[in-house]
């Protein structure tokens, strides 16, 4: 079993893996944040944002995905992906996953990156 959560920046995606990694699930499952993952694999960036400014969006998404893929062939996955993650060139890897929408109000979620220069 595998699963993903998506939704907008600030929706609340790696709040509920946090809570997730408390329960009883954190035995069975690998619980995992796709933007962490990435930004682990950078060295000297202090954030995405950060690598984005200096390397490019097309360089960040290519990284995103090939983290996506390496999960994918895992069993037993929740992991929540970046704001952008779910898109075309993602959803046949995202096939295997069951998907979780956090619908969180557009204005929510706003407040929640507003000023923050990392988002």
């Amino acid at each position: 079993m595998k699963f993903f959560i998506c939704g907008f920046t600030g929706a609340g995606k790696s709040t509920v893996l946090n809570q997730l990694k408390t329960t009883d699930l954190a035995e069975s499952f690998q619980i995992s944040d796709l933007d962490q993952m990435v930004l682990e694999k950078l060295p000297g960036f202090t954030s995405i944002a950060d690598f984005i400014i200096k390397k490019g969006f097309d360089e960040f998404r290519k990284l995103e995905y090939q983290n996506l893929v390496k999960i994918s062939k895992l069993d037993h996955q929740i992991v929540a992906l970046g704001g952008g993650a779910f898109n075309s060139l993602t959803e046949d890897v995202l096939a295997g996953f069951e998907g979780i929408w956090l619908d969180t109000a557009f204005n929510v979620c706003w407040e929640r990156i507003s000023g923050d220069e990392s988002r």
